[in-house]
């Protein structure tokens, strides 16, 4: 009796699903320019796909900036209170 083996129907780009980092990547690229948090945070979430865990989206947004900030080699720079940049590599 041959099997048969269930495949995945091809996700489009649209469906696709975007991390908070990525989100955060995609609008400050757009942007090219630095943004507050909250604005950098509600354009992010109104992203299709954006897929968050947290119970509040905006802190764990904040969170992922705040992180990155701190890495010597992190993709986001805090270039004054509240306001963030692409770090230039």
């Amino acid at each position: 009796m041959p099997t048969t083996t269930k495949t995945k129907p091809a996700t489009s780009a649209k469906d696709a699903k975007v991390s908070g980092r990525e989100a955060l990547i995609r609008v400050l690229k757009k942007a090219g320019e630095p943004m507050k948090m909250k604005d950098l945070a509600a354009k992010a979430l109104k992203m299709k796909g954006v897929r968050l865990k947290g119970k509040t989206p905006e802190q764990t947004l904040a969170a992922i900036l705040a992180i990155e900030n701190g890495k010597p080699d992190g993709l986001f720079e805090r270039v004054a209170p509240g306001t963030y940049r692409l770090r230039q590599q």
